[in-house]
């Protein structure tokens, strides 16, 4: 009896998953959105290989301020926590507009969480740009 409760209950969270991601496929804003992020995923991917691939030591600057210097130096194979933190937080928006879908079809609140995502995925590339430029130039 209790397989059956539980296999119900999850047949019904699918089908309320499904029925919110085609409120959010539905509007051309979002699917235009979840484009730029992926591309933007892809960019700041690229970005932590070719540092990592491209530095010859262990150690990485990933801080530096012209009065002091290097204020934040850590290990070449942390790089790749900032693609994993920008994907974090794409799920943790996503998870989000997907439990808003469910109460009503707001599509500015949809606009406003998705740009935010894509902002900060931006931040990470600029991020990301001027590690590369402190290591390698």
């Amino acid at each position: 009896m209790l397989y059956s409760n539980f296999y119900s209950w999850w047949l019904g969270f699918l089908s309320r998953v499904k029925s919110s991601f085609k409120v959010l496929w539905h509007y051309k804003s979002n699917r235009w959105h979840f484009l730029i992020y992926f591309i933007l995923l892809a960019i700041i991917s690229w970005q932590a290989y070719s540092i990592y691939s491209n530095l010859s030591g262990n150690l990485l600057v990933l801080r530096y301020r012209i009065d002091f210097g290097a204020s934040l130096i850590g290990e070449a194979k942390n790089i790749i926590y900032y693609p994993i933190l920008s994907l974090s937080f794409f799920v943790f928006n996503f998870i989000l507009a997907l439990s808003i879908s469910l109460q009503n079809k707001n599509r500015f609140l949809y606009n406003l969480i998705f740009v935010a995502n894509n902002v900060i995925s931006v931040f990470i590339s600029l991020y990301l740009m001027s590690v590369y430029l402190v290591n390698f130039s």
